[in-house]
């Protein structure tokens, strides 16, 4: 074993910290608006711009306070459940023992693959048929725990109460070791065959004691790449368990990600025309190449409604030349969008969202004129006459614009701005159709608004 001294200004790979280290990294970085506001008046005093020569040169000065500029907040729109609309409240609502709106494809084939051996087989719900690759090692395993209170009861009993549709609520449960991974999760999916009559499997749940750092990237290449077929994984982490705080709103979460990965709807937003499709895009780029290390191709994704209510989207996703950021093959992912749309809804749709992400702002003329020509050479190659509207919304998220309430009524309980605050004057774009939104409730630090 050898001791390693890191000096400071050394940053460690974002992929070599593990998830515990990163929430306690975010504990001391994410500051509450009224510190982070005290913080940057504070640097603003050491600075002191009105002694710097250059400044003196121009014949410039900086202000000592904060620019105050008017704001609006948007009306939210009504969430609907299956018989019941809520309306939310400071960008929240309880679903509590609402139904979801869109029933689900009734769940038969599932399993459960355990890889905490810490908790007992009547913690996670023993079942009439049980496969055990390992033994449990639980120090609570000398007790029983009724059913209803198991990790498999509570699930069961969450999804029931809120409409999901489970047939069968005694799924065989399989316990591994983490190093054979590919093994458990196989043989989930066998049990999870067998149990659903012969039909392919719908679901494994699989059991974590925590979240370690690469652990959910190998789950899910594992279920979608290795197995006989792709199999759709639900990962919960049993330390939930042990603490009954917030265990509803957390089996409620989970939930709502089962439901939604059987074909069900959680909730909708009325739409008030059902020929609108929404596209959103964006591109990863791989490290830039190296004496070793050639450059690898960039990620280019496209994902689209697939109805006119909006709820159902369908990816396209396309390797193309490395660090190149402008889609190249965009004009056939447009055309299958639209014909997903079409197939759906027995018509095309007549206006187009186009939603865009990671453009900086020296290439939003690029992105407005090659992307869009592409768009429109798509719609041409559909119908010589289809022609519908549509609107470019590039979204920036890497800015260092922050803004801070100052009267307590337009501030949540976190102290961030309410959910649903515009700001789109002064500190906008000179001529560009800009705006700054805070689309949602900041649940720690100081939110950062969208631009």
């Amino acid at each position: 074993m050898e001791f390693v001294q890191l000096t400071e200004f050394n940053g460690i790979p974002f992929a070599a910290v593990s998830s515990n280290q990163t929430a306690e990294m975010i504990k001391v970085t994410a500051k509450v608006p009224a510190d982070r506001k005290q913080r940057i008046m504070g640097w603003r005093s050491k600075l002191d711009y009105s002694q710097l020569p250059k400044i003196k040169e121009w014949c410039l000065e900086v202000s000592a306070d904060m620019m105050k500029i008017p704001a609006r907040i948007l009306v939210p729109p009504s969430v609907h459940y299956r018989g019941r609309s809520i309306k939310p409240r400071n960008g929240s609502w309880n679903i509590d023992d609402n139904k979801f709106a869109r029933v689900n494809e009734t769940l038969r084939a599932w399993s459960v693959v355990c890889f905490d051996h810490a908790i007992s087989d009547s913690e996670i719900g023993e079942c009439e048929t049980r496969f055990t690759a390992q033994p449990a090692i639980s120090a609570h395993s000398n007790y029983a725990i009724d059913r209803k209170d198991s990790i498999i009861g509570q699930l069961v009993g969450t999804l029931s109460k809120n409409g999901s549709v489970v047939d069968n609520k005694k799924p065989p449960v399989v316990r591994e070791n983490l190093v054979n991974l590919r093994q458990g999760l196989s043989a989930g999916a066998r049990q999870a065959h067998q149990s659903g009559g012969g039909m392919h499997p719908q679901l494994i749940v699989v059991i974590l004691r925590s979240r370690e750092s690469g652990l959910y990237q190998s789950i899910k290449r594992t279920a979608t790449n290795e197995l006989r077929g792709p199999v759709v994984t639900q990962l919960m982490i049993s330390a939930k368990f042990r603490n009954p705080r917030g265990i509803s709103a957390y089996l409620t979460n989970v939930a709502m990600k089962i439901h939604s990965k059987l074909g069900g709807v959680t909730h909708s937003v009325p739409a008030h025309r059902l020929t609108t499709m929404l596209v959103g895009a964006d591109v990863t780029h791989p490290p830039p190449p190296g004496r070793n290390r050639p450059l690898l191709p960039s990620i280019a994704v496209t994902v689209a409604a697939a109805n006119g209510d909006n709820n159902k989207f369908v990816p396209c996703i396309r390797l193309q030349r490395g660090r190149q950021e402008m889609i190249e093959d965009l004009m056939e992912k447009m055309k299958r969008h639209v014909e997903s749309f079409e197939k759906n809804t027995g018509d095309k749709p007549k206006k187009i969202l186009f939603f865009r992400d990671g453009v900086s702002e020296g290439q939003y003329d690029l992105c407005a004129t090659i992307e869009m020509d592409r768009v429109r050479q798509a719609f041409r190659e559909l119908d010589p006459n289809y022609k519908p509207k549509i609107t470019l919304i590039i979204c920036a998220k890497r800015h260092h614009m922050r803004f801070f309430a100052e009267d307590r009524r337009d501030m949540d309980n976190t102290g961030n701005l309410l959910p649903g605050t515009v700001v789109d004057s002064d500190v906008t774009h000179p001529y560009a159709f800009d705006f700054y939104l805070q689309a949602h409730a900041g649940l720690q630090g100081t939110a950062r608004p969208t631009h």
